[in-house]
């Protein structure tokens, strides 16, 4: 078959976040890693009296949600942030509480002037595999917290997802719509010390006490279905919309090849390397 021509008319397509009904009812994974991060290593965090705590990545707010419950009690404000407005949008409609709210950020742009040194903690989870600029998005980091704050996240370096989007761009039908795909990668998939990588920007950053560490996961999804609807939530591809199911389809095919689908249980397992980053300013 040949290759989809690439136009501006195609481009009323779909992509990641317009799809946040999916991603709402079918990222357990990101919710799950969550609430098992914020356990493990909760306790090693340091709130003063009255915190100020900014996250980027709010998403569909689900994760937000989650670590607020995890914050002390006396926290003066819970700022959760997404580059995405229509998914801030969702978060404050679906989980507004009188101590957190929700604004529009780029953690890889220009940082608002009334934001920065403002913040005694910065808390993101799995975001950062999302964001190409690694030493600018820290930076900004950096600069939005106060003195002596504190930066708690977590993210990708490897994934199967990530390997099944990198071989279904090498097809003819899709790889027109992948050419960007090393944006939407995370910026350490093919490092095989990645939490060495991630220290050595942190240091030239500024910041000290720096922790990095790895950890190789793994995530059952129960349902194909639930897994289908968190590809769709999570595309990071401007696919035609009349193309878009044969698109989700070949993705699961993908999958196939790489022999992560039991098709006699119906299930589906992918592993994941997960690095946790802990420091101060």
């Amino acid at each position: 078959m040949a290759a989809h021509k690439v136009t501006e008319e195609n481009f009323s397509s779909v992509s990641m976040n317009d799809h946040l009904d999916f991603y709402h009812d079918c990222n357990d994974v990101t919710r799950i890693d969550a609430i098992e991060s914020l356990t493990e290593y909760g306790s090693k965090l340091k709130f003063k009296p009255k915190a100020k705590v900014i996250e980027v990545g709010c998403a569909d707010g689900s994760v937000s949600n989650i670590l607020f419950q995890h914050l002390p009690k006396d926290i003066e404000l819970l700022l959760s942030c997404d580059k995405n407005e229509k998914a801030v949008q969702f978060a404050k409609e679906h989980y507004k509480n009188n101590k957190t709210a929700y604004r529009v950020l780029d953690i890889e742009g220009d940082l608002p002037e009334d934001l920065k040194g403002k913040f005694d903690n910065f808390i993101s989870l799995m975001t950062f595999h999302w964001v190409p600029q690694q030493e600018k998005a820290f930076r900004n980091v950096y600069d939005l917290l106060a003195d002596d704050g504190e930066c708690f996240l977590t993210l990708k370096s490897y994934s199967h997802i990530y390997h099944m989007f990198v071989l279904q761009s090498k097809s003819k039908k899709w790889g027109p719509f992948m050419k960007n795909i090393k944006n939407f990668l995370s910026p350490y998939y093919d490092l095989s010390m990645p939490d060495q990588h991630i220290a050595k920007i942190l240091k030239n950053v500024g910041f000290k006490n720096i922790d990095v560490r790895s950890k190789q996961k793994m995530y059952t999804f129960k349902n194909l279905e639930k897994f289908r609807g968190l590809m769709i939530g999570v595309n990071p591809f401007k696919v035609p919309e009349n193309e878009f199911e044969n698109y989700i389809d070949d993705l699961m095919e993908t999958a196939r090849t790489l022999r992560i689908i039991d098709e006699e249980n119906g299930t589906l397992s992918f592993l994941f390397n997960m690095n946790i980053v802990h420091c101060t300013k």
